[in-house]
């Protein structure tokens, strides 16, 4: 399974951070339906909150998440992973970058990516995972290489031991 970003495409769909202090000025940049909508499933931009909100645009939905509200260590970083778990089918791209600057805008690029993970093996048909479009600024083959690192880990880790003889170990060396 390789793992990528999207490609750049006029049709993806905008992924908004905010936290408690960034919140009201997102708020205000954001079109008038989706302040709405978040105001009424009571968004409050906490750490992993989600809204999908429905917009007129060409689009027609934006996502707002709520990022941790202090300096971004690497765990904070990951919580934006839960998107790829979360969000439906598609591709988008983030509209703003995570407070924490550029090292979060890679953080957050890289949990994306590394959540996006699904044990497939013995499934005839693979979840469809949301995709990201790389953001502008970050190191996209390092990210990859990361996350498919951390995927081939946990097919190594999942697979059975009765299907993980020598053949397999070697396969999975070369891949």
């Amino acid at each position: 399974m390789s793992v990528s970003f999207a490609r750049a495409s006029a049709k993806s769909i905008p992924v908004y951070f905010a936290n408690g202090k960034t919140w009201p000025t997102v708020k205000k940049s954001l079109p008038a339906e989706a302040a709405a909508m978040a105001q009424l499933q009571g968004f409050e931009a906490k750490c992993g909150q989600i809204i999908l909100a429905q917009v007129s645009d060409k689009l027609g939905f934006l996502a707002v998440f709520g990022e941790p509200d202090t300096g971004q260590t690497m765990h904070e970083g990951l919580a934006a992973g839960v998107l790829a778990q979360t969000l439906p089918a598609g591709d988008y791209h983030f509209a703003n970058a995570p407070s924490g600057g550029g090292e979060a805008l890679e953080m957050a690029a890289i949990a994306w990516l590394m959540a996006a993970y699904e044990f497939a093996l013995y499934r005839k048909k693979p979840k469809v995972f949301p995709r990201l479009v790389a953001p502008q600024g970050i190191n996209t083959a390092r990210a990859e290489r990361l996350a498919q690192s951390v995927h081939l880990g946990r097919d190594l880790i999942n697979t059975p031991a009765n299907d993980m003889g020598v053949p397999a170990l070697v396969a999975a060396a070369l891949a």
